[in-house]
């Protein structure tokens, strides 16, 4: 039994590769980052007895830097708690949601 079959036109075949291959980059460009990471501080109690931290890769935390105005910024040093890169996470959202969900999980530690 012989199937008639027709190909996909040429301009699809190609397109469909190359979004794979751009897909393909963007994974192992965040599993690459995500490699060199560690843990950062995303909230710290008032009274700094608490505090929470996530799991940031290069370029997605700056200690330097706190966000302008934030609560963090007024009451804790920069040294403390930096700020986070909304550029970055935002470039990566969905795979650093992953990451931080279901392979390095928030930690909450005393604060010292």
């Amino acid at each position: 039994m012989h199937w008639n079959r027709t190909k996909a036109p040429r301009w699809l075949q190609l397109s469909a590769k190359a979004t794979g291959g751009v897909l393909l980059l963007y994974v192992c460009g965040y599993v690459l980052l995500s490699g060199l990471g560690k843990y950062q501080p995303i909230s710290v109690s008032l009274r700094d007895e608490m505090a929470v931290y996530a799991w940031a890769p290069p370029g997605f935390y700056d200690p330097e830097h706190p966000w302008p105005g934030s609560m963090i910024a007024v009451h804790n040093p920069a040294g403390k708690t930096g700020g986070w890169s909304r550029k970055a996470i935002l470039a990566f959202y969905p795979l650093w949601v992953l990451d931080t969900r279901y392979v390095h999980k928030n930690k909450t530690m005393q604060a010292s």
